[in-house]
């Protein structure tokens, strides 16, 4: 009786050891980054063409958000990238380049100095637990990464982290080598604790950023016949969020001219937002309404 246990007990111990044999060890790594419509075209590539080689010389997955699906608070696309730590770092390095050598569009190009700068800087996500390592007990870590490398990095904290999303923003801003070396050392973070993979969805609809609110266009044009024009347009929002709030001028009355919309909004968050400027009647030329101002940076500029 005790021979059939034992043989029953070996049995299955040899069955457990081909299982091992035949599982697979998911060690592969995964980041996403945010990149600018425009660079997102050019990651794209006519017909899927550029990203189809990208995945294929760097034997990784790379999906980007569809065109409308933007990280909370900003204008930008999110990219997934999914594979061996060394071909990660590989991916990297082509988004960092087509960053710094896409043509920036012209309605972009008068914001100046921040244009310039979101050229030099990769947008990186990570799980909310491998920011925490990275920026360190009173910021050491990143403290010592940004010395080492003659980088900029800002880690998103965990007071303006988007509420229910566990991830964080990871800034790194400077020369291209420096850029690489520094994501590289993000990336072998990431890679030490597999088991904290980020999830690759790529919907953020579902989520606010903090403090964020999107312009309003209650652009309010003017009756048919009316002297005057149509009332303020919307605000962006204030503070808090990453990127642009835009607010739309309002519209003078038809046919009388008059006098144009109100004030384009005031935009907010990180990079500044624009107000739009109103206009005045359809046929007799009323007086143009004032543009918004542009808004202060309130967080990181």
């Amino acid at each position: 009786m005790s021979g059939a246990v034992k043989r029953s007990y070996d049995d299955q111990t040899e069955a457990d050891n081909q299982n091992a044999k035949h599982q697979k060890v998911d060690n592969r790594t995964r980041i996403k980054f945010l990149v600018p419509v425009y660079t997102a075209g050019a990651i794209i590539g006519a017909k899927g063409a550029e990203i189809s080689k990208l995945k294929s010389e760097t034997n990784t997955q790379v999906h980007l958000s569809e065109a409308q699906e933007f990280f909370p608070g900003t204008r930008e696309r999110i990219v997934v990238v999914t594979g061996m730590e060394e071909n990660v770092l590989e991916v990297f390095k082509r988004i960092s380049n087509t960053l710094r050598t896409e043509e920036i569009p012209f309605k972009e190009t008068d914001r100046g100095d921040r244009a310039d700068k979101r050229r030099k800087t990769m947008k990186c996500l990570v799980p909310a637990s491998i920011a925490g390592k990275i920026v360190g007990k009173k910021g050491e870590t990143v403290q010592k990464l940004q010395n080492e490398h003659s980088v900029k990095i800002d880690v998103t904290p965990s007071a303006k982290a988007i509420p229910g999303l566990d991830e964080r923003g990871v800034d790194i801003t400077g020369e291209p080598d420096n850029v690489f070396e520094a994501g590289k050392e993000v990336l072998r973070m990431l890679n030490e604790e597999p088991e904290k993979r980020m999830s690759s969805s790529l919907i953020y609809s579902s989520y606010t950023a903090p403090g964020y609110q999107s312009g309003g266009y209650n652009q309010g044009g003017g009756g048919y016949n009316m002297q005057h024009g149509g009332g303020h347009g919307g605000y962006g929002g204030y503070g808090g969020g990453y990127q642009q709030g835009y607010g739309g001028g309002g519209y003078g009355g038809y046919p009388q001219g008059g006098y144009g919309g109100g004030y384009g909004g005031y935009g907010g968050g990180y990079d500044g937002g624009y107000g739009q400027n109103s206009y005045g009647g359809y046929d007799n030329g009323g007086a143009r309404g004032r543009g918004g101002s542009r808004g202060s940076a309130r967080g990181r500029s």
